[in-house]
């Protein structure tokens, strides 16, 4: 394993074990899949977080989510 391949894991395992996603059955093989695994652990949340408030800004509106989605396009 060389010096990248060791860091690339290294920053894998601390991102995995601070998002509370665990580090069990399913891991990565190489660098490029440990590196996926870390870009869907840090930003799989932000865009649930986005979706979320779109949904919630869409059932406060009493609009339906057509007009919602024709003032995003205007």
């Amino acid at each position: 394993m060389s010096f990248s391949d060791l860091i690339i894991f290294s920053t894998y395992w601390v991102t995995t074990i601070l998002t509370t996603v665990g580090y069990g059955d399913y891991a990565g093989s190489n660098s490029l899949e440990y590196c996926f695994t870390m870009f869907v652990e840090i930003f799989g949340p932000v865009l649930y977080a986005a979706l979320t408030s779109v949904v919630i800004r869409v059932k406060e509106t009493d609009t339906n989510f057509q007009s919602y989605v024709s003032r995003l396009e205007t």
